[in-house]
């Protein structure tokens, strides 16, 4: 019976030994930087983002986001310019993105509905594609709920992908415009992002 030889305990001279130096002072290196980002992000990232007045939309797990941008912005998306070619004013929704742990839980319907609260004081019209390549149903569904319908379809230049071009009218630009110009109120929930921090309000209750 052969018996296995017994290994000596190693110690900080077998760490630094035969080269593993520079090996070890990466690996103290990738932790000591983890660290500093995991202190910067708790401590002045907060800060950082009320100051820039986007601490509404600072969150340690991100969600998703959404891209928008108005007709008259230099935009190079071959959709958006085949909206401008037909369509003289709106807000265009360029992209959503919803983390898939996120999905069926109403946060694109949130950012819909945020995107919306923006647009309608300030053009006539929501426009925004859904691609009809493989099984998109469930976008169309969920655009076609939340008022869009379809004025045409456009095969992209840069991808050779077909996408409905959808629109959805915005019922409260126009008393908005008759009522207003366009010298909106100077209120908060305007003019800037809303707080991310409510009032806490009384419920007549102890809690």
């Amino acid at each position: 019976m052969v018996q296995a030889a017994v290994q000596p305990p190693a110690g900080w001279a077998d760490l630094l030994a035969e080269g593993r130096l520079p090996r070890f002072a990466m690996v103290c290196l990738g932790i000591w930087l983890n660290a500093a980002d995991a202190l910067v992000t708790a401590t002045i990232m907060p800060s950082v983002g009320a100051d820039l007045g986007g601490y509404a939309y600072f969150s340690w797990a991100t969600a998703g986001f959404l891209i928008g941008v108005a007709s008259h912005t230099n935009h190079d998306s071959s959709n958006f310019r085949w909206f401008c070619e037909r369509y003289p004013d709106f807000f265009y929704i360029d992209r959503i993105v919803v983390a898939s742990r996120r999905r069926g839980g109403g946060v694109g319907r949130a950012f819909y509905a945020d995107a919306q609260s923006y647009a309608e004081l300030r053009y006539p019209q929501m426009a925004c594609e859904v691609f009809l390549e493989g099984t998109n149903d469930p976008a169309l569904l969920f655009h076609g709920s939340f008022g869009f319908h379809e004025v045409g379809q456009h095969v992209m230049d840069e991808a050779d992908v077909r996408a409905a071009m959808l629109m959805k009218p915005l019922c409260s630009f126009g008393w908005v415009r008759e009522t207003y110009g366009d010298a909106l109120p100077q209120v908060p929930w305007i003019t800037r992002p809303r707080s991310a921090v409510a009032t806490q309000r009384p419920t007549g209750t102890a809690l």
